[in-house]
């Protein structure tokens, strides 16, 4: 029988941040947020650290419940990289140092909670999986009249590194073991002699199309700027507005890359849509003739799928983590979040 309510707790780990959101669940699926917060990840300083930072966020918000039911009914959390589904370790990933760590178990002893039902899965998943739910998915649907049942969704992170989700139908497609839409280290390049990837292969998009790679070709490119305190994304897409900069070159193959990676989706997946995030995901410059760039160039002549900015913001994959603990108390069977 399902409770009056429940509180649930989302965590997005990122490369650079982590952020979680405590959720009132309340009857019929619905849900109020009742505090977000966000610290640094410091991956740098290794697994024991974050994971104390991972438990800090949780006794934190944990503060916020109500006095007379102190306690969480689950946590949800997104990693960046392959989650295996029945193992719930992270396989392989930018951030390694949660390769093969008991993430769950190491969580629940910190907590002194051996109970406590964590689930861990693919923070592109996760982003995919609220967007379709609470974003994107309803913007495409109110545009279209194709119910969140009928649409086909991939989500693409371009931050730290390049993740990808997809909902087919309602159901967010993981694979044998949780590799499905690892399409950051899908090649764009050369695998000969393109771009060197962390995992070992050459010419991965995400050499390409990561936050982290757009950095790097600035600094390859743009050595006068080096002298300035902070250099990032937001500051190179805004020199790009000079179409006489090193910053307009850089940006504008950066375009390139990101149409002839979505065509390449395009023409294997034949979505309904994509749905951007992550940090580069935020310069709006970056969706100027995309749609139109996939429609003349996609295999099929009727594939035409839109491109929307992330609509709930770069927390989208929080809320995602969330809504996998959701998925436990949610009546509602037909609801995509029943499906996964």
């Amino acid at each position: 029988m399902v409770k009056s309510y429940q509180f649930i707790m989302g965590i997005d780990v990122g490369g650079t941040k982590i952020e979680a959101v405590l959720i009132l669940l309340k009857p019929g699926g619905e849900f109020e947020v009742i505090e977000r917060k966000r610290t640094p990840t410091k991956r740098e300083k290794g697994y024991s650290l974050v994971l104390n930072r991972i438990v800090e966020l949780i006794q934190d918000l944990s503060q916020k419940l109500p006095h007379k039911n102190r306690s969480l009914s689950g946590v949800g959390i997104g990693l960046p990289g392959t989650v295996d589904p029945e193992s719930q370790l992270m396989l392989n990933g930018n951030t390694s140092l949660f390769v093969g760590r008991p993430l769950k178990s190491d969580l629940q002893e910190a907590l002194g909670n051996e109970t406590l039902p964590i689930i861990i899965e693919n923070d592109a998943n996760c982003f995919i999986l609220a967007e379709t739910k609470a974003g994107a998915g309803l913007l495409y649907e109110k545009e279209t009249g194709r119910s969140i049942e009928e649409q086909i969704g991939i989500g693409i992170i371009l931050g730290t590194g390049v993740g990808g989700g997809l909902i087919n139908r309602g159901k967010l497609f993981r694979g044998r073991k949780g590799g499905g839409l690892e399409v950051g280290h899908g090649p764009l390049g050369s695998r000969t002699d393109g771009r060197p990837c962390f995992c070992g292969l050459n010419g991965c998009a995400e050499a390409y199309l990561s936050g982290t790679a757009l950095l790097q070709d600035f600094k390859k490119t743009s050595q006068g700027f080096l002298s300035e305190i902070k250099i990032s994304g937001d500051s190179i897409f805004e020199k790009a507005k000079d179409k006489s900069s090193t910053s307009y070159q850089i940006v504008s193959n950066y375009k390139k890359n990101l149409s002839l990676f979505l065509i390449n989706l395009t023409n294997i997946f034949d979505p309904d849509y994509f749905v951007l995030g992550g940090g580069v995901s935020k310069q709006q410059s970056l969706y100027k003739g995309l749609e139109e760039d996939l429609i003349k160039k996609s295999f099929v002549p009727e594939s035409s799928p839109k491109v929307y900015k992330h609509n709930l913001g770069d927390s989208a994959g929080v809320f995602g983590a969330a809504f996998l603990v959701k998925n436990l108390f949610d009546p509602n069977k037909n609801q995509a979040l029943q499906l996964l």
